[in-house]
């Protein structure tokens, strides 16, 4: 037993083949992110193309959206169950073909089949990938790589910031985007079945454990107290991010046109961009140092921050909404501090979820938690935003006829997602009245 005179022995340090395996990891995720921040860039093209309307962006995100939402607990019992290394071989190589065979179609019924596809290979790896990291790692340096993990968001964003103001041109043709984004994917597969290597499960965290069926897992998970608050307060903030990725730089345009009738929709969402880099990247890692600082000595900080993150957020994308009407520096302002709070939790909800799960059941947590955030939040949320600003754009209408009443209507529908995001701040801070005793209830069945 260690005590005060005979510590536990500290864990092993990263080999070098442990930081090739997470960099191989990072740099798909990295891929990925690219992927949909780049076609987001190149619809306007894509429209010409099929010679569709701005409404089949909600009809290409269902497409995404809902293959990834159920196949992710499928993903999640074949990564507790199944090696690991050729799910992330096969997800990378279906989302290569399927990305291949999109840039091709003729005809839309047939990209929307290949955009499917494509999320079913993107899904696996995003559940596979965060249960290898926490093989490959314990403590520390398990939040560290997370922490790298998830920055390959924000910086996907930097990335179209970069391309989208230096060099434009390569967002004008979306087939040559997505056959570019092959070619990396490609050498991805390749790297995943030459250099990634399968860690034994639960080998840092005491003990190789032996897979239980599916039934008993989900059992575990629903009595699981901080693994069933958090998966709900990460709903509810996904159901907010859902409405803002789609809404908030139309939002953002249609205010300061109010003001600023000269604006480019080009400068606001590249400043939009800009934002989301900047405070995106310094979220994660600020939050990352406060959790590094306080979990040793105080357990219950990790869903604290996230907690304090997301409810430090909100007033101020509620300024930024507000503002857009009178000036556009400060909009842009509280907008960095909005995203800085908000990205606070991305790296660190993974990381409770982790550590309150024992390692022979992770998989499955991560699936059934991206299940239940894109079912009760992420997938239907902008829809709903859209159905709710054209009801009060109506109601606004039948007042006073006013050229802005969409804006305003758009406003309110977005305050309204605010809340929810509120809602699940609270839950976080309900989640750290169990934290302590989940975490060490999951290292002692992990060490038995």
């Amino acid at each position: 037993m260690p005590d005060a005179h005979n510590p536990a022995p500290a864990a092993p340090p990263p080999n070098k083949r442990k930081y090739c395996d997470a960099s191989i990891l990072i740099f798909i995720n990295f891929m990925y992110h690219c992927n949909f921040v780049f076609m987001g860039a190149t619809f306007k093209d894509l429209q010409k193309y099929f010679e569709i309307n701005d409404e089949v962006r909600t009809l290409l995100r269902l497409a995404f959206v809902l293959p990834s939402m159920f196949s992710s607990p499928v993903f999640g019992y074949l990564t507790d169950r199944f090696s690991r290394k050729y799910l992330v071989a096969l997800g990378v190589g279906v989302w290569s073909f399927s990305n291949l065979c999109a840039s091709f179609a003729p005809k839309l019924w047939l990209f929307l089949v290949m955009v499917a596809l494509a999320a079913l290979g993107e899904a696996c790896v995003n559940v596979v990938a965060p249960t290898l990291l926490s093989d490959l790692f314990v403590g520390d340096m398990r939040s560290r790589l997370l922490c790298v993990y998830y920055l390959t968001r924000p910086v996907s964003i930097g990335i179209k910031f970069l391309v989208r103001t230096l060099a434009p041109i390569l967002f004008s043709n979306w087939m040559w985007c997505l056959r570019l984004l092959v070619v990396v994917g490609v050498v991805n597969m390749v790297l995943a079945l030459v250099m990634l290597h399968e860690p034994a499960r639960g080998e840092l965290d005491g003990r190789q454990m032996e897979v239980t069926m599916f039934d008993e897992d989900l059992k575990y998970l629903l009595r699981n107290r901080s693994y069933l608050i958090t998966t709900l307060a990460l709903s509810a903030v996904r159901y907010c991010t859902g409405t803002l990725g789609l809404w908030f730089s139309p939002l953002l345009y249609k205010g300061l046109k109010i003001k600023y009738p000269d604006i480019e929709p080009h400068s606001v969402y590249s400043s939009n961009d800009l934002m989301f880099f900047l405070g995106g990247s310094l979220g994660l890692l600020v939050a990352y140092l406060i959790s590094r600082n306080v979990k040793e000595t105080y357990p219950r900080g990790d869903p604290m921050i996230c907690s304090m993150g997301v409810l430090a957020a909100m007033p101020f994308i509620f300024l930024a909404t507000e503002l857009t009407y009178t000036d556009k520096y400060a909009t842009y302002g509280v907008l960095f501090l909005g995203f800085f709070f908000l990205s606070m939790i991305w790296a660190i909800t993974t990381d409770i979820c982790l550590g309150v799960v024992v390692p022979s059941r992770r998989g499955s947590a991560i699936g059934i938690m991206l299940f239940a955030t894109n079912a009760l939040g992420h997938a239907w949320s902008s829809e709903i935003t859209r159905l709710v600003a054209a009801g009060l754009t109506r109601y606004y209408d039948r007042k006073e006829k006013n050229p802005s009443n969409d804006v305003y209507a758009i406003q309110h529908a977005v305050l309204l997602t605010l809340l929810v995001a509120i809602v699940g701040g609270i839950l976080y801070f309900v989640a750290s009245l169990f934290i302590a005793d989940d975490l060490k209830k999951a290292k002692g069945d992990a060490a038995e």
